[in-house]
């Protein structure tokens, strides 16, 4: 992967260009696991000063002022990290890269907090895949909720929902909220199928950092214990899954019996005649779920 990368930004982030193409058929191919890998540009232009590129954290103080109507107000540009709409690359302290996608709504500004939503991507979580359900699912009603999206494709360790993916979950959220820090601390969180598993383990490795949780399916891991599920307590659970998905729906009735069990919000929707791909399902439905 080419790196971009001025002396004065710091070195987390890697933002790139992308290039999208995207249709509904694509999205099903790709989840049966066909298609070829995306190729990721460089964020500056072959043969470019990159001295003379945009550094968002310079400009941090000028667009929150404007967005707040207070010229005198003062932001530590050294604390925000540098974010951009499109394809990005954290680096984690022990140099693992994560490479995950954005969209940033016009209407919200570098280091201000607001709504921001995590979506763990289904099948292999490659960035490829990860960049077209984001297109599909998440990206028209970002832009017209003002929520910042932001979507990890799976790391050389493995899948989101595995141990040594896991544990980079924590570090990962922090870079983010350094950049777009989430209202009251808290972030959303959504998944599909693997994604869906991927936003369980985070959520119960991290029950204070989320305010909902919408799965199109998912699952939490099988020897999650009931301890675990009452830290979910202050959040909301929405769970989709189609009628004619036998296992995935077993699964999800079985933890919809234990959130309701112990108390917390969840609601479980079962999609009379779809299969694991719900193609029925409307992504507004999702966000809707999330009170977003």
């Amino acid at each position: 992967m080419t790196k971009c990368l001025p002396t004065d930004v710091p070195r987390w982030w890697i933002p790139t260009d992308t290039v999208r193409g995207v249709t509904r058929t694509a999205r099903y191919i790709a989840l049966l696991g066909v298609g070829a890998l995306g190729l990721v540009g460089a964020a500056c232009t072959d043969g470019g000063d990159p001295e003379a590129a945009t550094d968002p954290a310079a400009t941090a103080v000028e667009d929150v002022a404007s967005a707040t109507g207070d010229d005198s107000l003062f932001v530590d540009v050294a604390t925000i990290t540098p974010i951009r709409d499109g394809t990005n690359t954290w680096v984690a302290a022990d140099g693992t890269e994560v490479t995950f996608e954005v969209v940033i709504p016009p209407v919200r500004v570098l280091g201000v907090a607001g709504p921001v939503l995590i979506a763990f991507p289904p099948g292999g979580q490659d960035l490829d895949l990860t960049r077209r359900i984001v297109d599909s699912d998440w990206r028209t009603e970002a832009l017209t909720r003002g929520v910042v999206v932001v979507s990890p494709a799976a790391p050389s360790t493995g899948l989101w929902f595995t141990d040594d993916s896991a544990v980079l979950v924590g570090p990962f959220l922090d870079a983010v909220a350094a950049g777009f820090p989430p209202t009251d601390g808290r972030f959303d969180l959504t998944g599909i199928s693997n994604g869906g598993l991927s936003a369980f383990r985070a959520a119960l490795d991290h029950p204070e950092r989320f305010r909902s949780m919408a799965l199109a399916p998912g699952a939490p891991p099988a020897d999650a214990t009931d301890e675990q599920f009452a830290a979910l307590a202050g959040m909301r659970i929405s769970q989709f899954v189609g009628g004619e998905d036998a296992s995935w729906l077993a699964q999800s009735q079985a933890a919809h019996d234990r959130f309701t069990a112990l108390g917390i919000d969840t609601a479980l929707e079962v999609i009379a005649g779809d299969d694991h791909f719900l193609a029925s399902l409307e992504p507004a439905r999702v966000w809707d779920a999330l009170g977003l």
